[in-house]
């Protein structure tokens, strides 16, 4: 069975980056796709089931908490790692820890995007405690 992954940021750099890291790390069968809007993103989790979704906070069109907390609602299943550049606030912080799996501060660190997506795909549901590790 092909996973999914979704994968939303403005820049497109960062995303064809990360794609191509996880090709490189995953040895499963894998479908990558890739959007720069939050809308996007949601119209894609809406049209089928995506294992995991890497979204970036600031997009241009929606705020990526907002986005976050729809595919939770659209697909409770999947597992979301946020990403930023920006400095996140306390109440950020509350409403990261209530919709998402994972914290990624930018640069992004690419070992703590492979161990996630890896225990994702192999069906372990439990993640290390500093996963939502904001410093």
């Amino acid at each position: 069975m092909v996973k999914k992954i979704l994968i939303v940021d403005d820049e497109p750099l960062i995303c064809s980056v990360l794609s191509r890291a996880i090709c490189k790390f995953i040895d499963s069968p894998l479908e990558i796709i890739t959007t720069e809007r939050g809308e996007d993103a949601l119209k894609k989790i809406s049209e089928g089931f995506c294992d995991v979704c890497l979204l970036d906070i600031n997009l241009p069109d929606l705020n990526g908490l907002d986005v976050m907390k729809k595919i939770n609602e659209i697909s409770p299943d999947t597992k979301i790692a946020i990403m930023t550049a920006s400095c996140v606030d306390d109440d950020m912080k509350m409403t990261i820890e209530k919709g998402a799996s994972l914290f990624l501060k930018k640069p992004v660190n690419l070992d703590k995007v492979k161990l996630f997506i890896k225990n994702i795909l192999d069906g372990i549901a439990q993640f290390p405690e500093q996963a939502l590790d904001f410093d």
